[in-house]
């Protein structure tokens, strides 16, 4: 998630829908103010410094400088750079965390509304969204990558069919509806498609002010080329069509 108070826009990061790059290409444009979770790590490794409120809140979620003594060092004393963005990364999440109970870095609509209704009804909200059959391949071959426990892809299904709380793969806000909608209405000024990403994202950016006629889209998670209907039985295409039914229908996505 991204909230600018510089530019007055909210990105709503959808899962596996190229948010990270997307948050990637805003990164530099951030006031000191400005609201970024989940992302840092990733702009940094393309030069991109955390901003201000980054910082304060690494220091007063993690007790200040005596924060550092507890970060693994290496050889020579010096805390390894990665070992110091990852604490900033989940420092402002976790800050936010009493805000956003699912994930500080794809909430709900509602519970961005909540946390500032008066940049909610003024700044100008986008999100991306992508094809929920190939979206949850992309998050599978994601989770299976970063996971030590081997788990198949029907696996991952069943996975995703329990309760929240109770998943061991499927993340938690596995269905991205409900953060860009409220009572089962779009609730943002602009719903970009990932597979029509360059072209979607420029438009939004020119709104935003933030167009650059050289702009290219940093790619910071990349997952392979695969056809993820290969991944598909006629049960698991029934199971995902039931699981993601609300958004397949709104943006007419199919198998």
């Amino acid at each position: 998630m991204l909230i600018s108070y510089e530019h007055e826009f909210i990105f709503i990061h959808c899962r596996k829908t190229g948010g990270s790059s997307i948050m990637t290409r805003l990164a530099p444009c951030l006031g000191p103010d400005d609201i970024l979770t989940g992302g840092w790590r990733e702009a940094v490794r393309q030069g991109i410094a955390p901003n201000r409120r980054a910082w304060i809140d690494f220091i007063d979620t993690a007790g200040g400088w005596r924060s550092l003594q507890a970060l693994p060092r290496n050889f020579d004393s010096h805390i390894p750079v990665s070992q110091l963005l990852k604490a900033v990364s989940r420092a402002t999440g976790t800050r936010l965390r009493p805000y956003f109970d699912t994930d500080p870095a794809h909430p709900s609509a509602r519970e961005i509304r909540d946390f500032d209704p008066d940049a909610w009804n003024r700044f100008f909200k986008f999100c991306f969204v992508r094809n929920p059959y190939e979206r949850v391949v992309s998050d599978y071959l994601w989770r299976r990558h970063v996971e030590t426990e081997a788990f198949s892809f029907s696996d991952f299904l069943e996975d995703m069919t329990r309760p929240p709380r109770d998943r061991r793969f499927a993340h938690v806000n596995a269905d991205n509806w409900d953060m860009y909608t409220l009572n089962d209405e779009i609730a943002v000024d602009a719903v970009g498609r990932f597979e029509n990403l360059n072209q979607d994202f420029s438009a939004i950016l020119d709104r935003i002010g933030l167009y650059r006629p050289d702009d290219s889209m940093p790619h910071v998670k990349k997952s392979g080329t695969y056809d993820y209907r290969s991944f598909y039985t006629e049960e698991a295409v029934e199971t995902v069509s039931s699981l993601f039914r609300k958004e397949i229908a709104c943006f007419g996505y199919c198998f």
